[in-house]
């Protein structure tokens, strides 16, 4: 058995934008960030947007389109070591006046050649941009928090899904520039992911929930924060999975990335992208 093809689902479609229908909730923040619940933000047609008081999720969504389908190969390359294979990689770009931008990707990795065969390792590093309403649009909203999460149990189909391995790991405050290293199945040269990290003057707050497989972060932006600028986050996460017994396709993970921004007046608003992905086995 083996992973022939990564799939992933972009809410906006391959066509058309389109909404989601479920509610998500960000964990209980400090009160210095509390969060304004708006209307969605793919809900792009105005005159509809009206019709929708603060705080109330609409029913209507577009059904969901097939995504496009990655396959191996030729599109399959690997990493500068012989033991993580890049299965899929792509971003997109969501603005929402007059609050701001977020930009998410992502790279889907898978760890070959581990000597195991009853389970497999899959690794997603995110690399999320927001971009506030102030740099955009000249307007007063600002940088505010910026909430990351990769989500390895909620849709996940293959059996016994198990976050692995996370970076960064704990809270840290203020500006930061280092590297981190992630591991799969095995360990010791050629098995670890590792990448550069640099961390704006911002509260980091890890809230990676282990009980549900979610590896989860919070920036949060305070006065002496780059509050004006484009600011960025790249955490990355690993998963253990049982290997299927049956060839077909099992949804694999859920990644949400949502930028909220404020003004001097205290109002707020966010945006947010997600991406679910999952696998062919053949």
């Amino acid at each position: 058995m083996f992973v022939s093809k990564i799939i992933s689902e972009d809410p906006l479609g391959p066509s058309s934008p389109r909404a989601i229908t479920t509610s998500t909730q960000i964990p209980a923040l400090p009160v210095s960030i509390q969060v304004v619940v708006i209307p969605p933000v793919f809900l792009q047609l105005s005159s509809h947007l009206l019709a929708y008081s603060v705080g109330r999720r609409f029913n209507d969504a577009k059904e969901w389109q097939e995504s496009s389908i990655i396959s191996l190969p030729p599109e399959m390359v690997t990493l500068d070591n012989e033991h993580w294979i890049r299965l899929a990689r792509d971003t997109q770009t969501y603005n929402w006046s007059p609050y701001g931008a977020v930009r998410h990707l992502y790279d889907m990795f898978y760890e070959d050649d581990d000597g195991d065969y009853l389970r497999d390792w899959f690794l997603v590093e995110q690399n999320v941009d927001m971009q506030p309403g102030c740099q955009i649009w000249q307007n007063g909203f600002e940088n505010d928090y910026l909430w990351v999460y990769n989500d390895w149990k909620s849709v996940c189909q293959l059996q016994n899904p198990t976050l692995w391995d996370r970076d960064p790991q704990g809270s840290h405050t203020g500006e930061l520039t280092t590297s981190f290293s992630i591991s799969g199945n095995q360990q010791g040269p050629g098995f670890a992911f590792t990448w550069a990290y640099h961390q704006p003057n911002v509260y980091r707050y890890d809230w990676t929930d282990l009980i549900n497989q979610k590896a989860q972060w919070v920036l949060q932006f305070d006065w002496f924060s780059p509050k004006r600028t484009t600011e960025g986050f790249q955490p990355a996460s690993s998963c253990r999975v049982d290997m299927p017994s049956a060839a077909g396709r099992y949804d694999l993970t859920y990644l949400y990335a949502q930028a909220g921004f404020k003004d001097i007046l205290q109002y707020q608003g966010y945006v947010y992208y997600w991406w679910k992905l999952w696998v062919d086995y053949a």
